[in-house]
């Protein structure tokens, strides 16, 4: 009976998608050397996650915006309940 792990799963998984970027990076990588202007514009593989990581930055800042347009909102809202409150109306 083999036990398997979801962590160590994960962890396979994950090493496998690396694996699969170095070996995408080392199959470019003569075509790099060869014409370095033409490997700047080429697709290579991001082998560190930056693109991955802009496009969480920019995520992030959208729904920090929109998080705090709800939070100001709300605010707002719970301002003129209190009011409405206080004066009995």
């Amino acid at each position: 009976m083999t036990l398997r792990f979801a962590k160590t799963d994960a962890a396979l998984e994950r090493l496998d998608q690396a694996i699969a970027r170095l070996e995408a990076a080392a199959a470019a990588a003569p075509a790099a050397i060869a014409n370095p202007k033409a490997a700047k514009s080429s697709a290579l593989p991001d082998l560190f996650g930056h693109d991955e990581l802009t496009q969480t930055k920019q995520d992030y800042a959208r729904l920090d915006q929109a998080a705090r347009q709800v939070e100001g909102r709300l605010d707002s809202m719970a301002d003129r309940l209190q009011t409405l409150l206080d004066t009995g109306s």
